[in-house]
């Protein structure tokens, strides 16, 4: 799924730094082809971090506006790279966006989006899988189980 449109690209970044970076034609507009695949890899690239329970549950019509920012922060990036147009404000967006995406990954930031799991009778109840919850059978190896071993 791709994760930020055109339109976000051009609220970022504005219509003319835009331009600059994806008119690749020379038409002095930004090349709608140029800029979605850019989108697309970028959003391939969030696919990567984002873990397999969440990603099904993500509203196509409500994207989470960190995410929504993070694709367009590193599409900017592909197509500044393109034009080595890169800036040190570019380079320290993205250089803040990729550890905000292992953070994702590693279950210790969160998109804010809930996954309702399925219960065996069927109903549902929604859980932010940025908490966790985890059991256990009990304690194996405790004080009174290691005596009977020596």
């Amino acid at each position: 799924m791709r994760y930020a449109s055109i339109e976000d690209m051009s609220r970022a970044l504005g219509a003319d730094t835009l331009r600059a970076i994806a008119d690749h034609d020379g038409d002095r507009v930004a090349d709608d082809d140029v800029v979605l695949r850019a989108l697309d890899e970028a959003s391939a690239l969030a696919d990567t971090y984002i873990p397999r329970e969440i990603s099904p549950h993500i509203p196509a019509d409500a994207i989470p506006m960190a995410l929504r920012r993070a694709v367009v922060i590193v599409a900017s990036t592909y197509l500044r790279e393109a034009r080595d147009m890169m800036t040190d404000d570019a380079r320290a967006s993205y250089a803040a966006v990729i550890p905000w995406l292992e953070r994702i990954a590693a279950g210790t930031a969160s998109l804010g989006v809930t996954v309702p799991p399925g219960g065996d009778d069927g109903s549902s109840v929604a859980v932010d899988v940025a908490d966790p919850e985890a059991e256990s059978q009990g304690r194996i190896w405790n004080r009174a189980s290691a005596s009977r071993v020596f």
